[in-house]
């Protein structure tokens, strides 16, 4: 993948972030052919289009950021969002303690055991085991049967659960 974005991925960049009703992909390519993307004058701002994937990836992940950092503390499972994809040191450094602040329960607090109610992809109650570290649940495609899935602290690139409150010992 070429790290670099070509002129039809920025304006495609910003067509997608500063979308307004009447703009039109197309039109865009040909309009802004001769401005200058790295100091694009948009009302009263100056913005940047970004020239890398990893610049566009930075975006993103501070569009994230921005946004869990106005969430209100969990009261249901239902309160708890998709967990986003980021890097694992923004995983680490913001989203775990984020998540703990929110009510989420940390890995060091659960009882071997216990029932939760939380929520992860495919399931709203588990059972932590801590022998193995992480949680078991009960899952149904075509037929019901018992999977696991990890803590929100160990993230594997797979589904995590959330606990937020403990159901039963």
């Amino acid at each position: 993948m070429n790290e670099i974005l070509t002129y039809k991925e920025r304006i495609y960049w910003f067509f997608k972030n500063y979308f307004e009703s009447g703009m039109n992909y197309k039109i865009l390519l040909s309009e802004m052919i001769n401005d200058d993307l790295d100091n694009l004058k948009w009302y009263d701002a100056i913005i940047s289009i970004p020239k890398t994937r990893t610049e566009v990836k930075k975006s993103q992940d501070k569009k994230i950021i921005e946004w869990w950092k106005k969430m209100k503390p969990f009261n249901d499972e239902f309160d708890i969002p998709k967990l986003p994809i980021v890097d694992n040191k923004i995983w680490e450094d913001f989203f775990v303690p984020k998540i703990i602040e929110l009510g989420g329960i940390a890995k060091k607090d659960l009882i071997d055991g216990a029932t939760y109610r939380g929520r992860s992809r495919n399931s709203n109650i588990a059972m932590w085991d801590e022998k193995n570290s992480d949680f078991i649940h009960y899952r149904t495609d075509f037929v019901r049967y018992r999977d696991v899935v990890n803590h929100f602290e160990d993230d594997n690139g797979y589904a995590l659960f959330v606990p937020i409150k403990l159901l039963r010992k």
